[in-house]
């Protein structure tokens, strides 16, 4: 096999540490999530965008050195790559990114989950502020709208 497993794993080695970069900030993100920190989002957010294109430019290096050793452009293809190397190294790099991408996925989600969260709230209290589309007992004037049908 004409690869040079040293520099292959090299590769790994900065892809895991770019995604261990990306968990501590999806952590980092949903702690600033769950304390309202709009400045501090807002300040998060470019970091957690270049970070996102740092590994996807890494993954796509990473799937082209694969496609020209023969192998699919796809991240299964490491699996064959291991198996025909049998080289324990790159078998832990590719296990140990596999388990933090996996652990910033999920953490990712939920922070996905917090932002609907926090939009919905949002949505509904301004609605239920302008009046629209709910049952109040006071218009926008603060006068009662109800009518009641104990009085005769």
């Amino acid at each position: 096999m004409s690869i040079n497993l040293a520099l292959f794993n090299q590769d790994l080695l900065h892809e895991i540490s770019l995604m261990e970069q990306f968990l501590d900030l999806v952590i980092k993100e949903q702690s600033i999530l769950t304390s309202n920190d709009i400045d501090a989002l807002e300040n998060l957010l470019p970091v957690k965008s270049d970070l996102m294109s740092a590994l996807l430019i890494v993954n796509n290096n990473r799937l082209s050195s694969l496609a020209k050793l023969g192998f699919p452009d796809k991240n299964s293809s490491m699996a064959l790559l291991i198996k025909q190397s049998s080289n324990v190294l790159l078998e832990q790099y590719w296990q140990q990114l596999i388990n933090i991408g996996t652990q910033a996925d999920e953490i990712n989600k939920n922070n996905g989950y917090i932002v609907n969260g926090l939009f919905s709230t949002n949505q509904n209290t301004l609605a239920f502020l302008q009046g629209k589309n709910m049952n109040v007992l006071y218009g926008p004037d603060g006068h009662n709208t109800a009518h009641s049908t104990l009085r005769t």
